[in-house]
């Protein structure tokens, strides 16, 4: 793919989530930083953890930065696995979210309001599909939630990356539950927590 060619359609599969090298100077407009990223896999302690021949989980893979970041680091096989954000048409998402501010009323579940939840085209994954091209990837991929799939059809896997993730369950020890089920090895496992006066 020639890079200008590869740089439109960069443009045109936005919004971006990760920022991923594609090409050679080239890079994919991300909401988290080169920067930001590479201070995550540290923190992750990526370096420590020899990846080569491992099979590897991404849940929540969204554009699909770590997935890509463990297949180069030799994982055998990697799988990027997510529904939620892939089903969404994040540009429309992003002018609803925007439109309910404006007016000050509340958002409504994204994937109840029409036109946003499209899990039949799965417009949100635009940018897995383009990275993994530009790649020449192997990654591979499936469409699902960890909270209603089966483990045993899943499959089990030595290392499972369970980013951004948690936070968004209502039952968040179910959620360790069912990726502990689906683990061989290790979990890295990244979340956030606020403290709510009184």
């Amino acid at each position: 793919m020639k890079p200008e060619e590869l740089r439109e359609r960069i443009e045109k599969a936005a919004p971006w989530w990760h920022s991923i090298e594609v090409a050679p100077g080239i890079v994919t407009p991300g909401s988290k930083t080169p920067e930001i990223l590479r201070g995550e896999v540290a923190v992750m302690r990526l370096d420590d953890l020899d990846l080569r021949g491992k099979s590897v989980i991404d849940i929540g893979a969204w554009d699909g930065f770590f997935s890509f970041e463990a297949e180069r680091r030799g994982a055998a096989s990697v799988l990027a696995f997510d529904h939620f954000v892939w089903s969404l048409d994040l540009a429309k998402a992003s002018a609803y979210r925007a439109e309910c501010q404006e007016r000050g009323v509340p958002v409504e579940p994204l994937e109840a309001v029409p036109g946003l939840w499209c899990p039949d085209t799965l417009p949100g994954k635009r940018g897995f599909d383009l990275a993994c091209e530009a790649l020449a990837s192997r990654v591979g991929w499936r469409v699902g939630d960890l909270m209603t799939a089966d483990p045993e059809a899943l499959g089990r896997f030595d290392v499972a990356f369970y980013l951004g993730v948690l936070y968004h369950l209502r039952n968040p020890l179910d959620g360790l539950t069912r990726l502990a089920a689906i683990t061989r090895e290790v979990a890295i496992i990244e979340t956030h927590a606020i403290l709510i006066p009184g």
